[in-house]
């Protein structure tokens, strides 16, 4: 065999050995690092709650929503009433304590003439304050009192009683540009709509009689008087001048 050829297939072989090798490493290290990730997974996680996977829409229904909010608004309701319940103890504590410093101080009152030492119930029942108030104030509102202010708040309202005014582009403001100037104050003055007689004009379409229908009754009520207006002809020579020199104006910007 020739010296080249015998070169040639040994550097081949140590080629091929370390691909090999490098071959078992790759897979060794893939291999493991499958091995570890799937004892991980696997793995029990202590002192952890499960939880819901996905979307929250698709684990949780509208009716176990409600059933929350009840139970959640029931909760709040007994809390209240219990937080009342303990105002109303403590405020008549701090009212038994007040009538027995009162009594400390004035345990010797006169009875029939006489000076006597009474004791906490014959104090009480000498003074009149052994009878307790036939009414009671509550400042505090109602558990159902609460639930309805709150459904009102939520409620759909129409929007007529909306307030719309600081919406952008709002329909309670409209705004008007103008195309020409004003006319000068002097101009108006000049004319003169006294001397021309009334013009009336129409304030609704004209009614055409329907055939079939019957005659027309005159109504027992007067219709209101119509509004008339005065018309002078300089001024309606005036509106046709500036609307022939508008015309005007606008044909020499076209041949321009």
């Amino acid at each position: 065999m020739d010296l080249g050829v015998f070169q040639w297939l040994k550097n081949d072989r140590k080629i091929v050995s370390e691909a090999i090798v490098l071959e078992d490493i790759v897979r060794n290290h893939v291999e493991d690092r499958q091995g570890r990730i799937e004892k991980r997974y696997h793995q029990r996680k202590r002192g952890k709650r499960a939880k819901p996977v996905g979307e929250y829409i698709h684990n949780v229904s509208l009716e176990e929503l409600r059933e929350q909010h009840t139970e959640d608004v029931n909760a709040g309701n007994k809390a209240q009433q219990r937080l009342q319940l303990r105002n109303l103890r403590s405020f008549a504590i701090r009212q038994m304590e007040e009538i027995r410093d009162e009594w400390r101080k004035k345990k010797e009152v006169i009875v029939n003439g006489v000076e006597k030492r009474l004791q906490f119930k014959q104090w009480l029942k000498h003074t009149g304050k052994d009878k307790e108030d036939v009414f009671t104030i509550d400042t505090q509102l109602a558990p159902e009192a609460r639930e309805a202010i709150r459904k009102a708040r939520f409620a759909g309202k129409p929007l007529s009683s909306a307030d719309l005014s600081r919406l952008l582009c709002s329909d309670d403001t409209v705004d008007f540009t103008l195309t020409q100037p004003p006319a000068d104050e002097d101009e108006d003055e000049d004319i003169d709509l006294s001397d021309e007689d009334d013009l009336e004009m129409p304030s609704s379409p004209p009614w055409l009689p329907d055939r079939e229908s019957p005659l027309p009754t005159i109504p027992s009520t007067p219709c209101p008087p119509q509004r008339h207006a005065r018309y002078d002809d300089a001024f309606i020579n005036r509106m046709i001048e500036e609307a022939e020199a508008l015309e005007a104006t606008q044909a020499l910007y076209d041949e321009q």
